[in-house]
């Protein structure tokens, strides 16, 4: 009988340390797809690229910076080993990103065009995605969770920004999806308009606006004049974003 009672109360006490640990590696997992994501690391690597402005270079480097930071914080969490392989795959990127942007600041002092730039320093993102996408698939996420994560890395505004630097079909067909995710995600999160038409009104600018760029590309316009005219202002989505987060 005891030993019962005693089995009973450690499987008890298993059960909440458990359920902190998921707690604690979620939290460190949004700081990465916040650092990495939407407003950060890569719309500001690739706004560097696009505006020739090296302040958008410091953001995107101190943005990584941070992102590595919530990879060392998982670590200490006592990963599983798929955990600390989608970890070290997404840091491998993460250094490859940090090292190319200082190649990327030389060609702007050389006036290179930024589809230059692009094809010299293009990174391959699908190491990343994968880990950010194992990590994603281990858990249960929130409706603003969902929102971040379908407009970060890899997602809307990855695609989206790549359209403009590459003008592939595929990349205007991946932003569209997953602005809609977005969308569909963001709907979810309450009920009261208000509280998401900040994101609404920025995610429905960001579509309507892809034709846009299909037909100044087809016009022979350069990336660079093409993001000259598609600017979003991307201040009410943020904004919206870090309430929701506090208040869901």
């Amino acid at each position: 009988m005891k030993k019962t009672i005693s089995f009973l109360m450690v499987f008890i006490l298993l059960i909440p340390m458990t359920g902190f640990a998921n707690d604690s590696k979620k939290a460190a997992f949004m700081e990465i797809v916040r650092a990495l994501g939407y407003g950060a690391a890569i719309h500001q690597f690739k706004n560097c690229l696009l505006r020739s402005k090296f302040f958008y270079c410091s953001m995107a480097y101190n943005h990584f910076a941070d992102a590595q930071k919530a990879i060392k914080t998982f670590h200490k969490l006592e990963p599983s080993e798929d955990e600390k392989i989608a970890l070290d795959k997404i840091a491998k990127i993460i250094r490859k990103y940090k090292i190319s942007i200082f190649t990327l600041q030389v060609m702007i002092v050389n006036k290179v065009p930024a589809d230059q730039i692009d094809l010299t320093i293009k990174i391959r993102d699908r190491l990343a995605i994968d880990g950010l996408t194992t990590l994603w698939n281990k858990q249960d996420w929130s409706a603003i969770e969902e929102v971040e994560y379908f407009l970060g890395y890899g997602n809307a505004i990855h695609h989206f920004k790549n359209y403009v630097i590459r003008a592939k079909d595929k990349d205007s067909e991946k932003a569209e999806q997953w602005f809609t995710k977005a969308e569909i995600a963001a709907a979810k999160i309450s009920k009261n308009p208000e509280d998401i038409a900040g994101i609404l009104q920025v995610l429905k600018a960001y579509r309507a606006i892809l034709p846009t760029i299909q037909a100044m590309s087809a016009e022979g316009k350069t990336p660079r004049e093409i993001d000259k005219a598609v600017k979003i202002n991307d201040t009410p989505a943020f904004s919206a974003i870090a309430r929701l987060r506090n208040k869901y």
